[in-house]
């Protein structure tokens, strides 16, 4: 009897869930401020993600004054839902200045990169594992914890498959910000 997707995935999920509950939690006692992160993800040029719109969600925590960790979900929405689910993890640093900037005039407008890993299961074996190793330039970073939003616009960079030797494009149309916690 074959297995749907989400029974396949649903032990990842949970321990998703649970990590990004205890990340929440800990970061609530220790780091800064902490968003809830929606948008959009895609490879483009990988053959395990061809013709697909994913969505992303997950968490950002400011890890200092320039650094902040991202943790993301993304899954398939077309053309077979939740037939493809990853599992993303990101540091950024903030290129322009510091991550929350109190007495900046405007919308705190600033650039920042990252380096991040994405567990899937593009590999030949089909194992759910660290498959992929990225690097992103977010060009157009628009708001901060101040506001309680920001919009992360245009994030672009490039995928590497470490099972495959591959690389593909990785890029967003937007990544939006809500901030829970604004310390």
């Amino acid at each position: 009897m074959g297995h749907n997707a989400y029974e396949v995935h649903m032990p990842y999920l949970r321990r998703l869930f649970t990590s990004i509950s205890a990340f929440l939690i800990a970061s609530m006692l220790w780091a800064g401020p902490i968003a809830i992160s929606f948008g959009h993800s895609a490879l483009s040029f990988d053959p395990y993600c061809a013709n697909s719109l994913e969505a992303m969600a997950g968490v950002s925590a400011c890890l200092g004054d320039r650094m902040e960790l991202n943790l993301g979900l993304s899954a398939q929405l077309t053309p077979r839902p939740f037939s493809d689910i990853q599992v993303q993890a990101e540091l950024a640093l903030n290129l322009t200045g510091k991550n929350v900037r109190p007495n900046s005039a405007g919308d705190n407008i600033s650039v920042m990169a990252a380096l991040g890993v994405i567990a899937s299961d593009h590999n030949p074996q089909g194992l759910f594992l660290p498959t992929t190793i990225t690097l992103r330039l977010y060009p157009a970073v628009v708001g901060s914890p101040l506001s309680a939003r920001r919009e992360r616009l245009i994030p672009i960079g490039v995928a590497y498959n470490l099972m495959t030797r591959q690389f593909a494009l990785y890029w967003s149309f937007i990544i939006y910000d809500h901030y829970i916690v604004t310390r």
